[in-house]
């Protein structure tokens, strides 16, 4: 699976960054962090659509609460979510944005590194 490097420009000049899988294929986009048990602090799923438009996103079979990053085609954020793990209690668990780009990680890892909607980001595709 390819990998990016996704760097974010806070409006408090923070230059956090995440180590990325890319996924880009319609298979890699529903599987999505599905099953697995968790991910690094600094690491996170980035899906590339073809176009920005409304996507969705689901929390099934996901088992951590996390950050749903939605990027415009122009790099801006445009959305932020904090996503709750899917549980009978909590249903639906689909949140949707628009944009080209969605960044799924950690919950916290905006709150902790002051991204905010208006902030941009720079992609690094990486073989």
């Amino acid at each position: 699976m390819k990998k990016a490097v996704v760097t974010f420009h806070t409006k408090d000049k923070k230059h956090p960054i995440l180590h990325c899988e890319l996924v880009s294929t319609l298979m890699e986009k529903q599987q999505g962090l599905m099953y697995r048990e968790k991910i690094g602090n600094d690491q996170g799923m980035l899906f590339s659509f073809s176009f920005p438009g409304p996507h969705m996103v689901h929390m099934m079979n996901v088992k951590f609460p996390l950050d749903i990053i939605f990027i415009s085609n122009k790099k801006r954020i445009k959305k932020i979510v904090q996503a709750e793990i899917r549980t009978l209690k909590r249903i639906p668990s689909l949140y949707c944005g628009t944009g080209k780009y969605v960044i799924e990680c950690n919950q916290g890892f905006c709150h902790k590194n002051s991204i905010k909607s208006g902030d941009t980001v720079e992609i690094i595709t990486q073989v």
